[in-house]
Order: structure tokens, then C-alpha cells, then sequence
């Protein structure tokens, strides 16, 4: 029984000690109690002075990780800060969005795709089940529709060629 307490309140401790540097906040200090538990039932379960050193090693280290566990917060503040980056490549999938709905205009492929829409939204604004965003779900399934069925056709068009035979 000591030495699964032992080996369990020693690997805790470890997990404690590697969690200081994580952002793991109250959850952490959770951990800790539990080690502390496990310390104490240790200390008590041994007999000898000598088996004694580890549970009061044990529940001193915990204690210093849980009292760093409870100051960490108050010492360092988490910031949010805004990603550049992230702002960018948002902003640059927009253009790249806008671009592609304008070749996509000027190839043709949205010519009847307004028509095909709007007789579903009439139908939904009069069951009053109106959603703005099936609408946008709607366009891009006809987008893709409309895309394999141009690839389709190209395919078609295309000159088959048969493949010599080698002897």
C-alpha cells in the first residue's frame, strides 16, 4: 500500500511541477490538492522516522507548487492581442473570394442561378421559415453544380485519343 502511494504521489508531484509552466489556471491547483492528499496519507501510513523523509519532502514541494499555483495569477495577466496575420489572410481570402465570384460572373456559370434562388426564398418568406443563410448554402451547392456540370461539358468536347499499342 506504501508503495503505491508513494509511486503515485511522486508521479504527481512531477505532473504538478511540469503544469506550473502550462496555462492550466484553477485546474492545476486541483491537481495539487490531490498530490498533497496523497503526501498526507503517505506520511501516515508510514512508520519509521526514516520512511517518513519522502511524505514530508513530498508535501513540501506541494505545497510551494500550490502556493505558485495561487500567486502565478496574480503576478502574470493573460492578454489578448489581436493577430496581424490573421487579419490579413482574412482580408486577402475576401479578395480572393471577391475575384473568384467575378470569373465566376464573366465565365457565365451565374447567369441562372438567381432565378433558380429566388423561387425558393419566395416559398420560404411566405412559411415564414425565411433563413438569410440558407440562402448563401444554396448558392454554393448551385455554384458547384453548375462548375461540374461546365467540367462535364469541356470533358466531352475534348478530343479522345487512342492509346498505341506497343509490341
Amino acid at each position: 500500500m506504501r508503495r503505491f502511494f508513494s509511486i503515485t504521489t511522486v508521479l504527481a508531484t512531477l505532473f504538478c511541477i511540469a503544469n506550473i509552466f502550462f496555462p492550466l489556471g484553477s485546474l492545476a491547483l486541483v491537481f495539487s490538492v490531490f498530490t498533497l492528499v496523497f503526501a498526507f496519507i503517505l506520511f501516515r501510513i508510514s512508520k519509521t522516522p526514516f520512511k517518513k523523509k519522502l511524505p514530508k519532502v513530498l508535501i513540501a514541494i506541494n505545497l510551494v507548487v500550490a502556493l505558485i499555483f495561487i500567486v502565478k495569477p496574480l503576478i502574470f495577466k493573460d492578454k489578448v492581442e489581436i493577430d496581424l496575420a490573421i487579419e490579413e489572410q482574412r482580408e486577402e481570402q475576401e479578395k480572393e473570394a471577391l475575384d473568384e465570384l467575378e470569373l465566376l460572373e464573366a465565365q457565365g456559370i451565374l447567369d441562372g442561378i438567381e432565378e433558380e434562388i429566388e423561387a425558393p426564398v419566395e416559398e420560404e418568406k411566405q412559411n415564414k421559415t425565411f433563413r438569410p443563410d440558407s440562402i448563401a448554402i444554396d448558392k454554393t451547392k448551385i455554384v458547384k453544380e453548375k462548375q461540374l456540370e461546365q467540367k462535364n461539358k469541356e470533358e466531352e468536347n475534348e478530343i479522345e485519343f487512342e492509346q498505341p499499342v506497343f509490341q
